[in-house]
């Protein structure tokens, strides 16, 4: 006899984004062609962007400046481009650049548009720009100035209405003439722009309705000349053309404005389940005609200060390939390695065909992903479909063996025409990269170790020369068959194939080092590097190289770093080190200071006042939170209670400066000043929102609240408002002690020895989880709010912010919380060591570096989820999951659906004997999901009763 257990989720937020979706208008993934005058710079057809004549596979990543500190910008964005990446796309951010209405800054700090731009083209990169107005991005407001909603008449966002154009139109002749400026016709970096943002009516291409043309009448008359688009295109978390996709049938690219590798309310790496998701589709887009996509985020970065929306604090790491304080992920390697072959073979690739059905008799067991031909060669893509760490699967490939990873694809190339002097005529291992140098020409090929394939190389004068003993060599003349014995062990392989005044190198490696293979680009001076977790930079210094690395912290040294540049350059370079983080500096002796909104003499000249309270922002100010004053008559002291219909918001009173507990509070004869505090958690980001912005989202305090002395109702006749918060404001600064529950600000020192540019990194973070709500500074910078939505435990402290010696942190917190609460911490899996590597060492010393595929210890990743020990099931006879066991395989992607895909998901668990449910514990890590769910209980599995009422959480 079974007793199950029945968990019924109804994901409500996710059932009202399908609602709202159901609506979408017109949605395509055209684009607006370029201005005929820039054509020659900047082009695309149905294949792929043509830039300068040339045409580009265009791998870009998110890295919005104003989340980025600006002393970071180029350390991102150099991290961007080593992930084989050569473009970046950005938002444009209305409400950061014009905080207050006609003032704009484009020149301040974060602020410097034009500055990240140009870092960004130094480094090589490419710039998408997306110009809004409206970002979404899990942003303020969703980039619309707070200004703008105290416009009268109210007008409807987002519309046609002349209003809203006008206040659209005032955005873009500020911001569009910046971005012209910068195309690629001007000798900038731009190449593409997006006007408007997930607009429910349209995407894409939308020449015909009146709101997009005018919108796209308004970039022209801006001078933007490159290509455009409306809204976005291909949005998702896995987003990939079709295995058939025809280029010649199109009219414009394939491309992704916003792959979702990640999501808002993740902190650190995704699962491996959305890795391999990831890296699948990644593959696809490359693989079957894509002419490129965009990481959604590369980096996620920071809400610095106010910038975060309802659904986010501080943090916005993403789960990026970059992390929040640029640690590097694993989706980062997988990414890199697929840009590597993209980048190598990018002319052919843009503009081949399917030939897929052409080779489907040459390959075994269905690994036959796709296949495509174009005028310099041929692709295969074998798929690896998964199995146990270890256990390859293995492929026949004519009359090749070919070990197949246990996710992505193994791609392979035929007569591929690398340049006029040579050509890969075939390979039976995976192809990583081509490296192109004035003197060599270097082929770098992988497998798992211990496989052994044949690459064929064919072209004049090819004579074979010497290499190591993984490689049989026969041949010359016209061609050269190299077998292959992939490496037993981690390290590098090495081959040389002379031909004429240059040389033809092969490389062999493992997957797992070709995870850590760098191209360093330099125009006909290609470097490849293998070992590290990331080089910053190599030079020459006599004849050999030195080169600037990374170590996380979390990870032994490499051990050796193999370097290969021309002809005669391959170096050997020693990277060890086994140093650690020390221990984060501690705090010297707090004070704290108020601001004087709730004392009974506060000056509030100047504040707006209305009968009704005023909304937030109504001083200009456009934080999250904010001071009511009123003054009171009460004709006899006494106990009084204050009532205000508020469950949105964080409300606290205060009377005569004192904290009304619960709403009750001592009231004296005759005159009383009243204080609220109101504080929020973010402004809605008004995804697809297209009403009026007057009405939308307004924080104020209720015109509805009541003041009760004794028997006796107290009128209010005006309220004045002085919104935001400010350590400037802060009175007199006083040793920490008892706050009575006053918003407060709260102040310390901690000191940091002397950093230099070589040694531990240590990533900093003020733990505030004993805090309550607030905001905190360091030495002036505003790092955001707590607490943190996702899971990560306190505030990034930018290295770049801090100083050597003393460094100030305040904290604001809303309810006076004890600071001594707050420490430092190192949080050692984001924290690195930079090291210089110039030493030269054997060939044969021991190359270390992680596994692509670890072992998952389900039991350890799950023990502390008492339901992973039980058994999985459900119902026969009733709605049926797919795959029980995945209930409990510890991923957070892991989901479930009914057959029918109606609402409500649900889980059973096999208590084995007759169990008395005292409580069920429901443990979710998806914040940004408000759910319901019931608790039932069957005995024989087919009828269910419920075990408790309905419970409503946000957890």
């Amino acid at each position: 006899m079974k007793y199950l257990c029945l968990v019924t989720i109804a994901l409500g937020s996710l059932v009202s984004v399908a609602t709202a979706a159901e609506d979408r208008g017109e949605r395509n993934d055209g684009m607006y062609p370029s201005n005929p005058a820039a054509k020659g710079m900047i082009d695309f057809d149905g294949a792929s962007f043509i830039i300068h004549g040339k045409r580009v596979f265009l791998a870009s990543g998110s890295v919005h400046y104003p989340r980025v500190p600006r002393d970071l910008w180029r350390d991102v964005l150099l991290r961007l481009k080593r992930s084989g990446m050569n473009c970046v796309e950005t938002y444009v951010f209305w409400n950061f650049h014009e905080r207050r209405e006609g003032q704009f800054d484009f020149s301040t700090d974060e602020h410097d548009f034009k500055a990240f731009l140009k870092i960004a083209q130094d480094l090589g990169l490419y710039a998408i720009v997306r110009v809004g107005p409206y970002v979404c991005a899990e942003w303020n407001a969703g980039g619309y100035p707070n200004w703008l909603r105290f416009k009268q008449p109210g007008f409807p966002m987002r519309t046609n209405n002349k209003e809203y154009l006008a206040w659209n139109d005032h955005w873009y002749q500020t911001v569009l003439p910046i971005v012209a400026e910068h195309q690629i016709t001007k000798g900038g970096n731009v190449i593409f722009v997006q006007l408007e943002n997930e607009h429910p009516k349209g995407w894409g291409y939308l020449p015909k309705d009146p709101y997009f043309v005018h919108h796209y009448d308004m970039a022209v008359k801006h001078g933007i000349v490159v290509p455009m688009v409306m809204s976005g295109l291909n949005h998702g978390g896995a987003p990939r053309p079709s295995r058939n996709l025809d280029t010649q049938a199109r009219t414009s690219p394939w491309f992704s404005t916003e792959f979702w590798a990640g999501w808002f309310d993740r902190y650190g790496a995704v699962s491996l389940k959305k890795q391999r998701e990831t890296e699948y589709a990644t593959w696809c887009i490359a693989a079957f005609g894509g002419g490129g996509y965009n990481y959604y985020m590369a980096h996620g970065g920071t809400n610095f200060d106010v910038w975060n929306d309802v659904s986010s604090a501080a943090s916005y790491d993403y789960g990026s390939i970059i992390g929040q304080a640029g640690d590097l992920r694993p989706n980062y390697y997988l990414t890199k390695r697929t840009n590597q072959f993209a980048m190598s073979f990018v002319e052919n690739m843009a503009v081949a065909r399917d030939v897929t059905n052409d080779f489907k008799g040459e390959v075994s067991g269905g690994a036959l992903a796709g296949a495509r031909k174009g005028p310099s060669g041929t692709f295969l893509f074998l798929e690896g479909k998964g199995g146990n760490a270890g256990k390859a699967q293995v492929a026949t490939v004519g009359s090749a063996s070919v070990s197949l990873p246990l996710s992505g694809f193994l791609p392979l190339v035929r007569q591929m025409v690398v340049d006029p002097q040579l050509t890969i005529a075939d390979s039976a291992l995976a192809v990583l990269g081509v490296a192109r140098n004035a003197t060599a020409l270097t082929v770098t090929v992988y497998g798992q170790p211990g496989d052994r394939g044949q690459l064929v190389l064919t072209g004049p004068g090819l004579k074979v020369g010497e290499g190591s003993a993984a490689f049989k060599a026969t041949g010359s003349g016209d061609k050269v068959e190299l077998d292959i014995t992939v490496p037993a062990v981690n390290g590098v392989e090495e081959f040389l194939v002379d031909q004429g005044e240059r040389v033809v190198r092969v490389l062999v490696t493992t997957r797992d080092v070709s995870l850590r293979a760098w191209t360093l680009d330099e125009p006909g001076k290609q470097w490849l590097a293998f070992g590290p977790a990331l080089v910053l930079d190599a030079t020459m210094i006599g004849n050999k190289p030195a080169l600037t690395i990374e170590r996380p912290l979390t990870e032994p040294a490499c051990g050796q770093v193999a370097v290969y540049a021309g002809k005669g350059q391959a170096w050997h370079l020693g990277a060890t080190s086994t140093a650690t983080a020390s221990a984060a500096p501690t705090f010297g002796t707090w004070t704290m200071g108020f601001s004087p909104e709730a004392d009974a003499d506060c000056d509030q000249s100047g504040w707006p006042t209305g009968e009704a309270p005023p909304a937030l922002g109504a001083d200009g100010d456009d934080g999250v939170c904010g001071w009511y004053r009123t003054v009171v008559e009460v004709p006899k002291a006494g106990p009084g209670t204050i009532v205000c219909p508020d469950d949105k918001n964080r409300l606290a009173f205060f009377v005569n400066g004192r904290k009304a507990v619960k709403g009750q509070v001592e009231f004296k004869a005759g005159r009383n000043v009243v204080a609220a505090f109101l504080a929020f958690d973010g402004r809605n980001k008004a995804w697809c929102y297209t009403g009026r912005w007057d009405t939308y989202d307004v924080k104020a305090l209720s015109n509805r609240c009541k003041i009760t002395v004794g028997d006796a109702i107290i009128p209010v006749k005006s309220w004045a408002l002085r919104g935001g918060i400010d350590p400037a404001r802060a009175t007199s600064w006083i040793p920490v002690g008892d706050s009575g529950g006053r918003p407060g600000y709260f102040k310390s020192t901690f000191i940091l020895p002397a950093r230099s540019a070589f040694g531990v990194h240590p990533v900093l973070r003020a733990d505030t989880r004993r805090l309550t709500f607030g905001a905190a500074w360091l030495n002036g910078k505003a790092l955001g709010r707590y607490p943190e939505k996702i899971p990560v435990n306190g505030l990034y402290l930018p290295e770049c912010w801090l100083k050597d010696g003393e460094n100030t942190l305040v904290v604001f917190d809303e309810q006076g919380a004890d600071p001594r609460n707050l420490g430092l911490y190192v949080e050692t899996m984001a924290s690195r060591e930079v090291l210089r590597v110039v030493e030269t060492v054997p060939a044969s010393t021991a190359m270390v570096v992680p596994a692509e595929n670890p072992v998952r210890d389900l039991a350890l990743a799950n023990r502390t989820n008492a339901a992973y020990r039980k058994t999985a099931t459900c119902d026969a006879t009733g709605p049926k999951i797919g795959n029980p066991a995945a209930a409990v395989d510890g991923d957070q992607d892991t989901g479930w659906a009914n057959p029918d895909n109606k609402p409500g998901h649900w889980v059973a668990v096999d208590l084995g004997v007759p169990t008395r449910i005292v409580s069920c514990e429901l443990l979710w890590n998806l914040p940004s999901l408000t759910f319901v769910y019931q608790v039932e209980g069957s005995i024989d599995g087919k009828d269910w009763k419920p075990l408790g009422d309905q419970v409503t959480a946000v957890p």
